[in-house]
């Protein structure tokens, strides 16, 4: 593979059962569903329209009572720029928890302003609830998505992340996603990136106001027409579907 433009990690986050451990495998690995599993971290590249390659690390989130899970959590979503919160649309629970536990984490430790929350609805092929996601995708001012780790095509599955990664790649775009000045404090001088810096606030709302415009498609993250099947619609890139080496990783 030629080089890679960008490195980019996204967190999945969630409560056990959700079903984002299936989802993560169907699309690191290519797996069928195959039930319960535990997989941390996996890779894979993807081509933006503009023919710049992206290194995407996708990780999946350990359960909460996994030793050492604080630690773990925290060093995970410094480094994300682009957050999935799961939740299983037959469990309620799962989807507060989103709200009272997960969120509140991730605009705890999260090292960038603005990086992009996803509320995604997991096991749809057992019950469909645009108006419960809707409502909690507003609720907590975040992007909707629904799928089905289990009865998805893996062309969608693919369609789903090249989504989530063409709405960070816009915010990056229209430098949107910026380092708060405390993460900028503890890298090192070589690793400090070439980007506009804004100071942290105590209250600063890490998600951004979801209002994209790409091509004619409008996205505010409340119209209910707003599902994966109209926003994967989208041909921003693809996933390259070759086994590519090893590139360097930022450190």
């Amino acid at each position: 593979m030629n080089q890679i433009d960008y490195f980019w990690r996204v967190t999945m986050l969630g409560d056990e059962g959700t079903g984002k451990t299936s989802l993560f495998k169907r699309y690191t690995i290519g797996n069928t569903f195959t039930g319960p599993g535990i997989v941390d971290t996996g890779t894979r590249y993807l081509k933006l329209s503009n023919n710049q390659t992206v290194k995407l690390t996708l990780v999946s989130h350990p359960t909460i009572n996994q030793p050492n899970f604080e630690e773990i959590i925290q060093n995970s979503i410094k480094d994300s720029v682009g957050f999935i919160l799961v939740y299983d649309i037959t469990n309620p629970d799962s989807l507060r928890r989103c709200s009272t536990f997960w969120s509140p984490i991730v605009r705890k430790h999260a090292s960038y302003l603005n990086a992009p929350l996803f509320l995604l609805a997991s096991k749809t092929d057992l019950l469909a609830s645009n108006v419960q996601l809707r409502t909690g995708s507003l609720q907590l001012n975040t992007i909707p998505l629904k799928i089905s780790a289990k009865e998805s095509t893996e062309k969608e599955v693919n369609l789903l992340f090249e989504y989530v990664t063409s709405v960070i790649h816009l915010l990056m775009q229209n430098d949107q996603i910026t380092p708060k000045t405390s993460y900028m404090d503890s890298l090192p001088s070589r690793a400090v990136p070439s980007v506009t810096l804004k100071e942290e606030e105590e209250e600063e709302d890490l998600s951004v106001n979801h209002k994209f415009e790409i091509g004619d498609l409008q996205l505010d993250g409340s119209d209910e027409e707003h599902t994966p099947s109209h926003l994967l619609e989208l041909p921003i890139h693809h996933t390259l579907d070759i086994d590519s080496p090893d590139s360097p990783h930022l450190q």
